[in-house]
């Protein structure tokens, strides 16, 4: 049936002649419209084009195979209708090779062509992704080793001002950065070049021409314009009925300011006004009638104004004009050694793939370029004779996602298009909205270069010659139902702007609805289909209510989404109703009908698959990542390593626990133990230490208590005959085990030595084919839960190692390290694909995977994840347009700062990163076909209403400036959309708040929004039971229920003259019945062992030797959780009474910290505060943790103490100690090792109370000695009886743990551990953590063999050390 196509898209088909740029909005069908153009053109009857004439280029294989499958269909359609057409015949058989392809596989084509006017070897291999990483790695090395052999005083400077410590993988990392920024245009080198004038500034006059300081003016501009508005808005409330008009001057003033600075460009001025201006006091007079609410909002929106312009002076001109022009004199030298070092790795790379004769996808464009291009005699980029003859041979170049292309791909298919010749013949298709591939260096910006200057759907104008670019929107989406466009325009409209998200979305970008839909039956049901928000908060879940009074753990902010998004899936499974896209008919809602969406699965996607799976609802995760994080791959991968070097202690480990080899934990504990005291005899006379790895433990207990040498064994160890052990005695003490352990070990071994021998000559494919097959791997995983996605998975790792044998690499180490390149890259293969496209399950993807896809139902999930904003903190950032910002550095002085430029280009590239955000959220509202669901998790909901109040008072239909580059997250975004709306004004009237009433566009649209919570029903209610109760004595009861509903309608029966049950059936019964009963009440037989595990931790033996201590006292006093040790007890109410005392307020203005001063510790207002910024104590305790390890223990915070030291002494110590630390902290901060609301938690007074005590001091003079160790992972293995005297000796039990800190002294250790625990006196904390120190100086002395002479525990509360 043929297809009825709206004006604009027939438009879009018959234009010819010209540039056209279709932009085409989600669900517009676009695709449909170019395969009708490319058919209409190759059956035209006056001008008919062959298919192979046509270059048609799109952004995947996958759409390249779709569009030629749609293409080929619809030529065998046609030659259906004309069969003796010998045109649609040649047609039919130039599909097959007719240029429909990437832009990738195009390059290729010209490379493979014209490959000897570049003098490249025709035999070249495209590399992939993985073998380019490794390779890029190589490279580097390379280059900072051989920069590093013959060091310049340039290199040394920059290595200093920008590496951290010993590691150079910023600089790396920079280089990189920089490098793959530069292939992403035309002429890397001219790009690289240009670089070396970023900095270049000679006199302040020479700023107003940089690009840079142009955007730092049009930044400027736009703050400065939405503080006006804001003031203006204060004037008319102040002007106003109620209003405080005697602030009308002040405002009439600060307006007149504001005006000023907007006005200005040159940058002496700016800096003056912004040094020197100021605001003037409100006026104090007195008038009635002045309405306090109103006056207090005046005073609000300016507060809000003077913030503004206090950050614009401190972002860009916190420094003096001088001190500018010499921070950017010192960053040139900077900015010019990490281009000659990109320079440099971008030559040395060019020759490692020449001589390895591969390229990779970058390659392919620019060599293209070479070919296509060349510079005529004055030095003019002009196309070459391979242009000129595709120009003429190509007919039309189509190019789709047009708005994902960069400037290298611009330039190709420019060059190749005839405009040269006025010949307009490039057909470019897109949506600016999609562009979300900007992290791939992709550029919207031109497309909408084109956007803003081609003639606007002006066909006639085409037609006639007249127009030669002409743009054609197609705005009718076919996709969705109207609730789902209508809130999608309601969103956007007020976000996209053409300043974030590069387009303005007007009624020009906005959707229509083009979609039939059946309308729903029966009444009441007319918002069946509206757009909701559910918001989870902390009081949504009754189990959270219930986790306060018992053990149940509480639900995280994931799962607590993932719980709200699954009941709602299961009131939509069955009942909601949808259109099937093959019938048409309305039916029951699928599961496969639903999607749930995620910015990044990472982190979600495992509970959200839990919590579903949970409440029976089936659900696939369609992610690249996970892969290497499976069980099958980390075994197989372990054994890998393990062929490659045995003397890896985890890897090896993780292979003996395989079943082929199947030691226990207890084995591997024997044979460590006994490797032990076998070394420690040896050590006493010999007066060594030695230690061995686990390999070489187990082949010294194979020789030494097996009494064997076999020929299999490679390596053996070393024996003095006379020292060994009388193996028939500890055979004797150990006869259970030790044939055990012999007969696994000597099939570990021998496999082992068998393997290794094999390495040398076996391809890697072929020697895991073998290892697989001797071990029966696949068999074992393909066993577990999930066995054939298991088994697919390992046919990937297969698959993966035949394509490994065809790069440049070699051998088992290499493809070791190609993997683990793969891992440190994050380039996961994704898990292998099992699932049928039919299977009845919930979709789990990213909003990337789902671009070009739709579905029925579409969940929008995790809207309240913060965006990230990590690449806007490092040291060197770069933007393509701005280039190059750095920090300055003086490392002699150590002293760091942001320069003007490096903010400039900051600020771009968080616009660029928020628009893209913007359109990121665009596809995710555009996939949904009937129902769009919006969900999130927030805490603090009240505070995000009351922070948005203002908005209700605006009429502009866009929202500020500020709120876009405000937000955090999506939820931000979404909540700032719709305070405006009808749907919000329920919710703000429940909560207290006026606003404001505006009818602005699409208000009449039905949105929904949801403070969820959870139904308590009856299954809930069962759950619940479940969990406080047990499934035993919920089943029993069950049973006795059902049993008792089973008499009662026997006797029923009976009494109606009913036949009885059958007596076998009786007996059968009371059998099933007797059986239940044992099974439910089941005794375990060995009751004496309860508590005995494998491995513990300090914190569980600590907890119990507390317990037991301290069981008689009638309150047992929690303690806050640690970061590294976990906490044997946590009661959240305690915790935010110990933090609110404990955890300090920030440094304010009048610096009280570092004076000392505790005047205002008890205070109400500062009550106040410590309230307000109360965690709990677990994060209170994580971050005194943190703290203390980041710290630096350096030669600057060491107090001396003189003799008769008075106030003022003491006084300068504290404050010296203040900015020593604060120093420290802000360091912190830019490297991203903390954040500022860790730093919130932590007093600087208690900081620096504790570095004027002793041990502080003693710790300072062992970190010059580099002899402090701070956070130390500790394994200790015990006899079981020491923990519990009815516990076998035989039996040994684990220990971990982490030691907060320890030094040596003189050959011995002093211990240490901080507490943060709220008491009342030292001899509290004695008693509470002295068994923890026990454990601590016990793994201490046997793991270093020194003696522990001191232990100590500082108490951040008594603010003092205590010796135990």
């Amino acid at each position: 049936m043929a297809m009825n196509f709206t004006p604009d898209q027939q438009r879009v088909i018959d234009t010819r002649n010209s540039n056209i740029l279709v932009s085409a909005a989600a669900g517009s069908g676009k695709t449909a419209v170019l395969v009708e153009r490319i058919i209409q053109m190759i059956t035209d009857e006056k001008k008919p084009v062959d298919i192979d004439r046509l270059l048609i280029v799109t952004f995947t294989s996958a759409a390249a195979a779709q569009m030629r499958e749609r293409i080929s269909r619809a030529v065998s359609q046609r030659l259906e209708e004309n069969p003796e057409s010998e045109h649609l015949q040649k047609q039919a058989s130039l599909i097959h090779n007719a240029l429909i392809t990437t832009i990738d596989s195009f390059c290729l084509f010209v490379i493979r062509n014209n490959f000897n006017e570049i003098g490249l070897d025709p035999a070249f291999r495209v590399a992939d992704e993985s073998e380019v990483k490794m390779l890029e790695a190589d490279v580097m090395g390379r280059l900072l080793e051989q920069a590093h052999t013959e060091p310049t005083e340039r290199f040394l400077h920059f290595v200093e001002s920008y590496s951290t410590g010993t590691n150079e993988k910023k600089i790396e990392e920079a280089i990189l950065r920089l490098y793959h920024f530069s292939m992403s245009y035309p002429f890397p080198e001219e790009w690289l070049t240009e670089r070396l004038e970023d900095y270049r500034v000679s006199d302040v006059s020479e700023l107003p021409g940089k690009k840079w300081f142009q955007s730092a003016l049009s930044y400027i501009r736009t703050i400065l314009q939405e503080c006006r508005d804001r003031l203006y808005q204060a004037l008319g409330i102040a002007g106003g009925a109620g209003g405080p008009i005697q602030y009308s001057e002040n405002l009439t003033a600060d307006i007149e300011l504001i005006e000023r600075l907007r006005c200005t460009s040159d940058y002496d001025e700016l800096y003056d006004l912004f040094t020197y201006s100021s605001f003037g006091r409100l006026s104090a007079k007195k008038v009635e009638g002045v309405d306090p609410a109103l006056k207090e909002m005046v005073k609000a929106i300016r507060d809000e104004v003077k913030k503004n312009v206090a950050d614009l002076k401190r972002f860009l001109f916190q420094i003096s004009v001088e001190d500018t022009l010499n921070d950017m004199a010192a960053c040139q030298e900077v900015v010019e050694e990490l281009v000659s070092l990109t320079c440099t790795f971008k030559q040395m790379l060019d020759q490692t793939k020449r001589d390895k004769n591969v390229i990779d996808f970058s390659d392919m464009e620019h060599f293209a370029l070479q070919i296509l291009l060349k510079k005529d005699g004055d030095g003019n980029i002009v196309p070459a004779n391979t242009a000129l003859e595709l120009q003429d041979y190509f007919e039309e170049i189509m190019i789709d996602e047009y708005q994902d292309s960069n400037e290298v791909q611009e330039l190709l298919l420019k060059c190749i298009s005839g405009e040269d010749k006025g010949r307009f013949n490039r057909f470019m298709v897109g949506d600016v909205k999609q562009s979300i591939y900007k992290f791939r260096l992709a550029r919207p910006e031109i497309f909408m270069e084109k956007y803003d200057t081609y003639v606007i759907n002006d066909a006639n104008a085409a037609q006639n010659g007249m127009a030669k670019n002409v743009r054609i929107d197609l705005s009718m989406n076919f996709r969705s139902r109207r609730e789902v466009t209508d809130s999608t325009n309601f969103i956007c409209s007020q976000l996209m702007t053409a300043k974030v998200g590069n387009v303005e979305y007007d009624d020009r970008a906005a959707l229509y609805v083009g979609a039939s839909y059946p309308e729903p039956d029966g009444k009441g049901e007319d918002d069946i289909y509206r757009t909701e928000l559910l918001i989870a908060t902390p009081e949504s879940l009754l189990a959270q209510s219930a986790a306060e009074n018992d053990d149940t753990p509480k639900y995280s902010e994931k799962e607590t989404e993932a719980v709200m998004v699954a009941e709602r899936i299961r009131q939509i499974v069955g009942k909601f109703p949808v259109t099937d896209a093959a019938t048409g008919e309305v039916r029951p809602a699928k599961y496969s009908d639903i999607v749930l969406l995620f910015r990044a699965t990472a982190g979600w996607d495992e509970d959200f698959r839990r919590i579903l799976s949970e409440r029976g609802i089936p659900v696939h995760v369609t992610s690249r990542a996970g892969y290497f994080e499976t069980l099958e791959i980390q075994g197989i991968v372990n054994f890998l390593r393990v062929l490659d070097n045995p003397l890896q202690d985890v890897p090896l480990f993780g292979v003996l626990k395989l079943p082929y080899f199947d030691f226990s934990e207890t084995e591997i504990t024997e044979i460590r133990c006994f490797a032990r005291d076998f070394l420690e005899r040896q050590a006493q006379d010999k007066n060594e230490k030695k230690k061995l790895f686990l390999y070489e433990q187990l082949k010294l207990y194979y020789n030494t208590v097996c009494c064997v040498r076999s020929s299999n064994i490679e390596g053996e160890i070393k024996i003095d005959a006379d020292k060994t052990f009388v193996h028939e005695d500890y055979e004797s003490t150990h006869k259970d085990s030790v044939g055990v352990i012999r007969a696994k070990l000597e099939r570990f071994l021998s496999m082992i030595a068998k393997y290794r021998r094999k390495v040398a000559y076996t391809p890697i494919k072929e020697l895991l084919q073998q290892l697989i097959a001797d071990t029966s791997y696949d068999a074992y995983v393909g066993s577990m839960p999930g066995g054939d996605q298991r088994i697919a998975n390992i046919g990937l790792l297969l698959e993966k190692a035949g394509a490994f044998q065809n790069t440049s690499f070699y051998g088992l180490f290499h493809f070791i390290r190609y993997l683990e390149t793969i891992q440190e890259q994050e380039v996961d293969f994704g898990e292998a694909n099992i699932l049928d496209e039919n299977a009845d399950v919930v979709r789990i993807m990213t909003i990337h995977k789902s671009k070009g896809l739709e579905f029925p139902v579409c969940f929008v999930c995790g809207l309240s994840k913060q965006f990230n904003q990590m690449d806007m903190r490092q040291s060197i950032l770069m933007d393509v347009e701005l280039g190059i910002g750095v920090d300055y550095v003086d490392p002699m002085l150590r002293l760091k700062r942001k320069t003007m430029r490096k903010n400039v280009v900051a600020q771009r590239m968080k616009e660029d990163t928020r628009g893209e955000d913007l359109r990121v959220l665009y596809v995710a509202l555009t996939r949904a076909k009937e129902k769009l669901i919006l969900t999130g998790f927030t805490s603090d909901f009240d505070r995000k209403l009351a922070n948005n109040m203002y908005l209700t008072m605006e009429s502009s239909e866009k929202l500020p400036y500020s709120v876009m580059m405000g937000a955090v997250s999506y939820m931000d975004m979404i909540l700032a959309s719709l305070m405006r709306h009808p749907c919000m004004r329920e919710i703000l009237e429940e909560k207290g708040f006026s606003h404001a009433r505006h009818h602005l566009p699409y208000m009449d649209i039905p949105i929904g929004i949801e403070l969820y919570q959870e139904a308590q029903n009856l299954t809930e209610k069962l759950k619940m039971q479940v969990r406080q109760q047990g499934r035993a004595v919920i089943l029993e009861e069950e049973l006795a229920r059902m049993a008792a509903s089973r008499d009662h309608a026997e006797r029923s029966d009976t009494k109606a003259g009913g036949a009885e049950i059958p007596s076998q059936e009786a007996a059968d019964d009371q059998k099933l019945k007797t059986k239940l009963y044992e099974k439910l009440h089941f005794i375990y037989p060995h009751k004496d062992l309860e508590g005995l595990t494998v491995k513990t931790t300090v914190s569980e033996l600590k907890k119990a030797s507390y317990e037991e201590a301290f069981a008689e006292s009638e309150e047992l006093i929690m303690m806050p959780k640690e970061h590294y040790i976990p906490a044997f007890a946590a009661e959240l109410h305690k915790n935010m009474t110990d933090v609110s005392e404990n955890a300090a307020s920030d440094e304010t203005a009048d610096m009280s910290e570092y004076r000392g001063s505790d005047q205002t510790k008890d205070s109400p207002a500062a009550a106040v505060g410590h309230l307000a910024r109360a965690q709990s104590g677990i994060q209170y305790g994580t971050a005194v943790h943190k703290v203390m390890e980041l710290l630096s223990f350096s030669e600057k915070l060491r107090v001396e103490k003189a003799d008769g030291a008075g106030h003022a002494d003491e006084e300068r110590t504290r404050k010296r100690l203040y900015a020593i630390l604060k120093s420290e902290q802000e360091q912190w901060l830019a490297e991203g090792n903390a954040t500022r609301e860790e730093l919130a938690c932590v007093s600087m007074n208690k900081m620096i109370c504790f570095f004027q005590s002793a041990l502080s001091q003693r710790m300072i003079a062992a970190n010059q000695r580099a002899e402090l160790f701070k956070e130390q992972p500790f394994v200790l293995g015990i006899s079981a009886d020491r923990l519990k005297p009815s516990f076998p000796p035989t039996e040994t039990v684990l220990i971990q743990g982490v030691i907060d800190v320890f030094f040596y002294e003189k050959d011995e250790i002093v211990l240490a551990d901080y507490k943060t625990d709220k008491v009342s006196c030292r001899e509290e904390l004695i008693r509470r953590y002295r068994t923890q120190l026990d454990y601590y100086q016990m793994a201490l002395e046997q793991i270093t063999g020194k003696k522990v002479k001191e232990r100590y525990l500082y108490s951040f509360y008594l603010q003092e050390e205590i010796r135990i």
